[in-house]
């Protein structure tokens, strides 16, 4: 089967993490480094050019400080995610278990990749999941599980095979993402996409420096490129 002209996949967007906590004990303490010397020399000194020097000292200091901002921007995680419909081929966690005759040879697939240029260490990972309303109900809301075995169940109860229908990586508090590397998050037979209305994944991460961010990716997209792809290709 030829994948449709959308394959190229749909990118989430870049600036779709939000920092929450921001370490700022390094700058602050060449700050205060600046304004001890300062403070120190002046207090010493015992002309006009001892202070000039001090005055340059202070400017030095906070020049290093400001260098040492841009390089804590260097080092810091950027995750973004795509998400795309995939040939059932090598690369799939579903072609072991669903070979080229199914009639769902093709897989919705979601990953993340970090653009930026430090690790993200991952601290939490929370995933919310809605179903499909059932005609005695005008709404479902969503359930919230800590963990990818917990979701797993969920998903094993609505009628979906694990490794068939669909695969969940494990992304875990603990692990990390190093810069420019990318990891999958969540794959689904395209043609049973209607089991489900909505999935978030909330990612909680930090790098090097203690600064802590947050991700929303959501697997199923809202605007129904999805359900429409699935419409398409699944009779």
């Amino acid at each position: 089967m030829v994948l449709p002209p959308m394959a190229e996949g749909l990118i989430g967007p870049p600036g779709g993490q939000r920092c929450i906590r921001k370490n700022r004990a390094i700058t602050l303490a060449w700050c205060l480094a600046a304004v001890a010397t300062v403070v120190l020399v002046c207090s010493f000194a015992s002309d006009a050019d001892s202070r000039d020097n001090a005055f340059t000292l202070f400017t030095a200091t906070v020049g290093l400080a400001i260098a040492l901002q841009q390089w804590a921007a260097s080092v810091r995680p950027y995750l973004s995610h795509t998400a795309a419909p995939r040939q059932n081929e090598h690369g799939s966690a579903l072609y072991v278990a669903t070979p080229p005759s199914s009639p769902h040879p093709l897989s919705w697939k979601v990953a993340l990749r970090n653009v930026g240029g430090g690790p993200a260490i991952f601290r939490k990972v929370h995933f919310e999941l809605c179903l499909p309303a059932t005609a005695a109900e005008a709404k479902r809301a969503a359930a919230s599980y800590d963990s990818a075995d917990a979701l797993a169940e969920a998903l094993g109860a609505a009628g979906l095979s694990f490794g068939t229908d669909f695969y969940l990586y494990n992304v875990s508090p603990g692990g990390a993402l190093a810069p420019l590397a990318e990891t999958a998050l969540f794959e689904l037979a395209i043609c049973k996409s209607h089991a489900i209305s909505t999935l978030d994944i909330h990612l909680e991460f930090e790098g090097l420096l203690g600064d802590r961010f947050t991700k929303t990716v959501n697997c199923i997209p809202r605007a129904g490129e999805l359900r429409r792809l699935s419409a398409r290709l699944c009779p």
